[in-house]
């Protein structure tokens, strides 16, 4: 739960970077398009000055020229000539302010051969105003189309000027659109920031509750758990006490059991009568002290051995035991390890476990004993 918290802060923040890193990559492009676009705003500006520079001293000069023609001052000569240079200057600025701009470069050249004839014209009168030339200035007077030309020279002028103002509308158009769009971005871009900062608050928010629940949840499981470890604790202490009494029951009656078992084989050992301990298919098992001490046969000669090898009778024990019935006082033959035969009497009891036959007990009682014969 932890790592999934963390990994979400680290989310909504690398997205949070990211939208403000978006907004201002936005933004700074914005300001040096809007930079670059004030230049050459300015070089617009420029421009239109200098043309209306180029057409005032056209108009100026010409004024002088014309008046200095009249007059014969030399004033307004001064004047007129200074009005001429200004307007080359301006001409060349033009010239190099539309450089890049090879369609409005060609109407600066129109323009400037205009202004250069109109000039020429112009100086021409001066020049023979100056030199008293009468013939020629009534000439020059009567041929002159200064007039025209200065109004084709403003016609010309008033043209360009126009078409750099449709290139400053289209270009104020171009940065009002950008300026809309960086609104735009950065309105949307600091709504998204809200939008994803609230959602990490809530993702936390909710982590944090989902925490408490948690807690809460994970306390009462440890409050009932500790109550079922008592409980358990409780019905173990109860039932080790019980094991407790029942292992010493149990010892006790194993005691007993050994106890009488060792009574038994005590009895069984004591008694003067041969003992034979035998399985269904009567072969014996087991046998007491009174048979290795009458018939002088070792234990490990007679267990595991018919009974017929070593007592001989007329009835037939196997079927008896087969069948379940006991054989009370039947005539039996022993022969003893020195090849005598030993002459008594037999009892077969049959030996049940869960109502089964598993075997029988011989009790054989000798008539005439080794020391008798």
């Amino acid at each position: 739960m932890k790592e999934r918290i963390i990994r979400l802060a680290y989310t909504g923040f690398i997205a949070v970077c990211a939208v403000i890193g978006f907004a201002a990559a936005v933004a700074l492009r914005n300001i040096s398009q809007a930079e670059a676009s004030a230049d050459w705003v300015n070089h617009v500006h420029a421009t239109i000055y200098a043309l209306d520079r180029v057409v005032g001293s056209v108009v100026a000069g010409d004024g002088a020229a014309r008046i200095f023609v009249l007059t014969g001052r030399s004033l307004e000569q001064t004047e007129a000539r200074g009005e001429f240079a200004e307007a080359a200057d301006q001409l060349e600025t033009l010239k190099a302010l539309t450089r890049d701009d090879a369609a409005a470069l060609a109407q600066v050249r129109e323009l400037e051969t205009l202004v250069q004839q109109h000039v020429e014209a112009t100086l021409a009168l001066v020049e023979a105003r100056e030199g008293r030339n009468r013939a020629g200035l009534e000439k020059g007077l009567q041929d002159d189309t200064g007039i025209d030309v200065l109004r084709e020279i403003k016609r010309r002028a008033a043209r360009l000027r126009a078409d750099e103002f449709a290139l400053l509308d289209r270009r104020d158009h171009t940065a009002y659109q950008q300026a809309q769009t960086t609104r735009w971005v950065l309105g949307i871009c600091v709504a998204l920031d809200f939008l994803l900062l609230a959602a990490l608050a809530w993702m936390v928010r909710d982590d944090i509750a989902t925490r408490n629940r948690l807690a809460v949840a994970l306390q009462d499981a440890n409050t009932l758990l500790e109550a079922r470890v008592a409980e358990r604790t409780r019905d173990l202490a109860a039932t080790n006490a019980r094991l407790r009494t029942e292992n010493h029951e149990r010892k006790w009656a194993v005691q007993s059991i050994e106890h009488q078992l060792r009574y038994n084989q005590i009895i069984v050992n004591a008694t003067s009568d041969l003992i034979f301990v035998v399985t269904r298919t009567l072969t014996v098992t087991r046998v007491n002290p009174a048979v290795v001490h009458q018939t002088g046969w070792k234990e490990e000669d007679i267990l595991g051995q018919p009974l017929g090898a070593r007592l001989q009778s007329s009835a037939d024990a196997a079927l008896a035991l087969y069948n379940g019935r006991e054989l009370h006082d039947q005539p039996a033959r022993l022969t003893d390890r020195q090849g005598r035969d030993l002459t008594g009497r037999f009892t077969l009891l049959p030996i049940h476990d869960n109502d089964k036959i598993v075997g029988g007990v011989v009790l054989v009682r000798l008539i005439i004993t080794p020391a008798q014969s």
